[in-house]
């Protein structure tokens, strides 16, 4: 049913949110030249949306990788859409 459905989702998440390194990047996208801060996107908009469904059945998904997901947000995605794209160069 969809319990079971949400528990691989969920499980499949948390690989990818594991997969974040400490740069706050998804780092199989990074070798897709100047479209790797599109990829990040990419990456990440899906996890956002497991996580959120997370939060509705008690299992937080932003605690994973030591907050590796919200700092995906905060540290890479919003600056990037300000201008600063200086992340993507490490």
């Amino acid at each position: 049913g969809n319990e079971a459905l949400f528990a691989l989702a969920y499980d499949m998440a948390r690989i990818g949110v594991n997969a974040i390194d400490e740069n706050y990047l998804f780092p199989a996208e990074m070798g897709r030249g100047e479209r790797a801060l599109d990829y990040q996107y990419y990456a990440a908009i899906p996890l956002l949306m497991i996580a959120e469904l997370g939060m509705r059945h008690s299992k937080n998904l932003y605690t994973e990788n030591d907050g590796a997901l919200g700092k995906v947000v905060t540290e890479v995605l919003i600056p990037a859409i300000e201008g600063d794209k200086a992340l993507l160069d490490k």
